[in-house]
């Protein structure tokens, strides 16, 4: 085991060997989640991704098969709201497809322990909590109102799945919204 190496100096600049890519001037800054990227609800309220986070959704299984897809959305919740410190207490969950298949028996087989077909269910490889801001509903108190959504997709970023996207158009928000000032 190598030992703990010092730390730097608190003068010492970490970055100094990063290589420096001129943009010019933009509007926004790159490489961040754009600030206008919302959705209109079927309601006509309109919605804005404010935070994201996302991760595998099956990071650190070692060996064997996914369990149950129920276990793994019970786990997305929580992981949800302990990433969104308990602020939203009724999180949205987008419903994902759930992919089933049947693993087939291995050809070959040692004779005492036989391993016969196993079905198998899983969810899709991303697993998504967003964090959307509106307006407040008309009469609330709030200066504005935002919601914790789950959902699962196919790739890292924004929400661009069909399925995702007309699930979150149709997102009754009023029963997921937290309302605040700042």
């Amino acid at each position: 085991m190598k030992p703990d190496a010092p730390a730097p100096p608190d003068d010492m600049k970490l970055t100094q060997d990063f290589p420096v890519i001129d943009k010019g001037v933009i509007r926004v800054f790159p490489d961040v989640l754009p600030d206008d990227w919302g959705l209109v609800l079927d309601d006509g309220r309109e919605i804005f991704l404010r935070n994201l986070a996302q991760h595998r959704t099956y990071a650190g299984l070692l060996c064997g098969m996914p369990c149950e897809p129920e276990y793994d959305v019970r786990r997305a919740i929580s992981q949800a709201r302990d990433w969104d410190r308990d602020f939203h207490p009724r999180p949205a969950i987008i419903p994902a497809p759930i992919l089933r298949g049947i693993k087939p028996a291995p050809t070959e087989q040692h004779p005492k322990f036989p391993i016969g077909p196993r079905p198998w269910a899983h969810l899709p490889v991303i697993t998504s909590f967003g964090i959307f801001g509106s307006t407040p509903r008309p009469g609330a108190n709030g200066s504005f109102a935002s919601a914790l959504v789950i959902w699962w997709q196919g790739h890292f970023g924004v929400p661009a799945d069909p399925g995702v996207l007309a699930a979150l158009r149709a997102l009754r928000w009023n029963d997921h919204v937290e309302e605040w000032d700042p």
